[in-house]
């Protein structure tokens, strides 16, 4: 019988109405941790994502969020992309065990650089992110979450419509609006029949500087707002 993620690898690798300029990426990216370039979690051996009580959704795949197998080299060589580093240490700061953590993106490829081939038609690109949100459903029914870490709001967007309670992500635009308007954290959202899960938006790890600039939370403001928010959650 497959594992967890081996049944999600079949899935994806069935699939074969990509765009022009989406490339099938299918865990077998060097390097990389993000789900389906990689296999999201640490222990890969495992294949096994329902232990882990958190999600993390990015919105596709991208090299600056490589983890560079940082976690099979000593400390003295390691050497993680930037945006890597910001997330980990956000997760150190707010209780997040990156081990506990299934790390995955809403579009399930990679955009090719520099594509100059035709431009793919709307049904295409329509097509391919309602197959992207099934797979991404899947993912939901067999983790069943806790907690979703949702970096940015390309992602938040994607998941906008997957429960009434979240159609306020669907036109976000900027996340200190979402902080004043009190959304940035959506709670006990019924993503699957039989489990609840809250979502906390936060800042795109890529550029994290300047997204946060801004960020409100209680008292706190920038990345100590996101730092607060997560350990609240992680208390709660």
């Amino acid at each position: 019988m497959p594992t967890e993620l081996e049944s999600l690898f079949n899935e994806i690798n069935k699939f074969e109405f990509y765009p022009s300029n989406i490339q099938r990426i299918s865990g077998d990216i060097p390097g990389n941790i993000f789900f389906p370039g990689g296999h999201g979690i640490f222990k890969k051996e495992t294949g096994k994502i329902s232990d882990k009580e958190i999600m993390v959704i990015g919105d596709q795949f991208t090299h600056n969020l490589d983890f560079n197998k940082a976690h099979g080299l000593k400390k003295d060589r390691m050497r993680i992309s930037p945006g890597w580093s910001n997330f980990l240490l956000l997760c150190i700061k707010g209780n997040i065990d990156p081990e506990k953590c299934f790390f995955t993106n809403t579009l399930l490829g990679m955009v090719i650089p520099k594509y100059t081939g035709q431009k793919p038609s709307d049904y295409t690109k329509n097509y391919f992110t309602e197959y992207c949100r099934s797979i991404l459903r899947k993912e939901l029914e067999i983790q069943k979450p806790k907690l979703i870490i949702v970096l940015g709001l390309k992602a938040a967007r994607f998941l906008s419509i997957f429960h009434p309670d979240m159609q306020e992500w669907a036109n976000i635009n900027s996340i200190r609006k979402a902080d004043q308007q009190g959304y940035s954290i959506i709670k006990n959202v019924p993503l699957t029949e039989s489990s609840k899960s809250t979502l906390a938006l936060i800042a795109h790890p890529v550029g994290r500087h300047v997204h946060i600039a801004g960020r409100k939370f209680g008292k706190f403001s920038g990345n100590k707002a996101e730092v607060e928010m997560l350990l609240s959650l992680r208390n709660a």
